[in-house]
């Protein structure tokens, strides 16, 4: 059993509405609650469920308003799974069914954050290369809209190269990305 819970205050000035118009300033006292389950069933195979806060609607923010000071609207206040995944590792594979996080490398979260979640498939291969390793990943999942609603296909495919040097290390990698949204 894990999880987390996260009580801030926020200030939101300059900020845009999602259809491009200014919003007014405001200061909102905001949550964020997160319950998983874990389990390690033998060496190979994991399962794992994550129940989070946040709108039906909001497939990035797992936050929730309490109290808005400027009396704007909390908004929805929903509980969603996030994660629920069957997971096998051996071999060099790792290969997972269900709601989860691509299987990709990346350095930040500026393509997409951890906090999104794709239902499908998943899986890489890591082999050794020379003095580092590739990894192949690949996944064919439903595009999120929102924590209970899709919008088509998307596939990812990906490969990676790792190589340690005494006080370095570098990482290449590419990949391509088809998304087919529903209109």
């Amino acid at each position: 059993i894990y999880g987390d819970f996260r009580l801030r205050l926020e200030e939101d000035w300059d900020s845009l509405q999602g259809n491009g118009t200014k919003r007014d300033d405001r200061l909102r006292m905001r949550t964020r609650v997160r319950l998983g389950l874990k389990g390690q069933f033998d060496e190979q195979w994991s399962a794992n469920a994550r129940l989070r806060t946040g709108s039906d609607d909001s497939q990035q923010s797992p936050h929730i308003t309490i109290y808005d000071f400027d009396g704007n609207d909390n908004g929805n206040a929903d509980v969603n799974f996030e994660l629920w995944y069957l997971q096998y590792s051996g071999y060099g594979f790792t290969v997972w069914t269900g709601r989860n996080q691509l299987s990709f490398w990346r350095q930040d979260a500026m393509l997409i954050t951890d906090d999104v979640t794709f239902l499908g498939i998943g899986g890489s291969y890591q082999h050794a290369l020379g003095k580092g390793s590739v990894t192949w990943n690949l996944n064919l999942t439903n595009a999120p809209a929102g924590m209970t609603a899709t919008s088509g296909k998307l596939a990812f495919g990906q490969v990676a190269y790792d190589r340690n040097f005494e006080r370095t290390a570098i990482t290449m990698a590419a990949g391509y990305m088809d998304i087919n949204a529903d209109p």
